[in-house]
């Protein structure tokens, strides 16, 4: 009996140990959004002493192209049009970037993907993401043979997660929630990636294509001071389907960026659409256009920010 008694102390010291080198999990994917889970990463950061990060929006005409630099870490969200993929190539590397960690496509329209081929074919990608959005295009069929080939697993964006994309980084998904819980519709648009970078005390919200009811479905969703961003990524080339009155209200942000460009055979004052400037207006937010700006730069300690435009 004795002996029976040593053997389960010395098991049941091993189990303890091993339990207590594991510390708290680390925030992927697969993290529910709930306030303690988003705060993890946050709360843990050493206040001053966070590397620069630079995040930069690209000048790509209407389309979509972010870059987001720290830590010796490369994070690209969508590539624009693919007359411009080359081109975008060309600029990464004069970013020095030589290795893309985390690539991530919010929906498969072409001025959000156009560039991925380009992309793929020029610099190694560790790790892709999409929201797997079903939609019947050749250029989205030959992005994913193209992942395939090259042996680049894909993974599911979905809310309510937390990803880690560097030490003390981490995006928020917010939008679309699993399947059975997203907005019905044959438009990509509504179910496009929304997500809050958390960078220290730094917030920036990317969203995408993300229509109005997108929007309503998320502040219904998340507690406001989930939503609450520094500095809005304005939704869908500043179109008025997007950037509601309300979005405006619950994220709060002291800057608006927005990438779109002129079209030919398209009205020259639909973007930036009349309607949603107003509204941004309305609420006192500093506006940044690429059109007019070229790339806007926004460099971070997680506390402070600067802004910073090409033009």
């Amino acid at each position: 009996m004795k002996k029976l008694r040593w053997v389960l102390t010395i098991v049941l010291a091993v189990i303890s140990l091993v339990l207590g080198c594991k510390g708290a999990p680390t925030a992927t994917a697969d993290t529910a959004l709930t306030s303690q889970a988003a705060g993890q990463v946050a709360a843990a950061t050493p206040a001053g002493q966070l590397p620069q990060m630079k995040i930069t929006t690209f000048n790509v005409g209407k389309a979509d192209a972010h870059l987001i630099q720290v830590a010796g870490k490369n994070i690209v969200i969508d590539a624009g049009l693919p007359e411009d993929g080359n081109t975008l190539v060309k600029r990464l590397r004069a970013l020095n970037v030589g290795q893309i960690d985390t690539l991530i496509m919010t929906h498969p329209h072409k001025d959000h993907i156009g560039g991925m081929v380009a992309v793929l074919n020029s610099i190694s990608v560790k790790n892709f993401y999409d929201p797997e959005i079903k939609y019947n295009s050749k250029l989205y069929v030959k992005m994913l043979n193209l992942l395939a080939t090259k042996h680049i697993a894909t993974n599911l964006l979905q809310g309510p997660s937390v990803l880690q994309i560097a030490p003390y980084a981490t995006l928020e998904i917010l939008w679309p929630l699993d399947k059975p819980q997203r907005i019905v519709s044959q438009d990509p648009n509504v179910n496009s990636l929304v997500m809050r970078l958390v960078y220290g005390k730094y917030r920036e919200m990317f969203t995408a294509d993300s229509y109005k009811e997108s929007e309503y479905a998320i502040i219904a969703k998340y507690p406001k001071d989930k939503l609450q961003a520094q500095v809005l990524k304005v939704a869908h080339h500043t179109s008025n389907t997007s950037t509601s009155w309300e979005w405006l209200d619950a994220v709060n942000p002291e800057v608006a960026v927005a990438s779109y460009g002129n079209i030919a055979g398209v009205d020259k004052n639909k973007y930036p659409n009349k309607k949603t400037l107003k509204r941004i207006k309305d609420h006192n937010i500093k506006f940044y256009g690429t059109y007019e700006q070229g790339d806007i730069i926004i460099t971070t300690d997680g506390v402070k920010y600067k802004v910073e435009t090409a033009k």
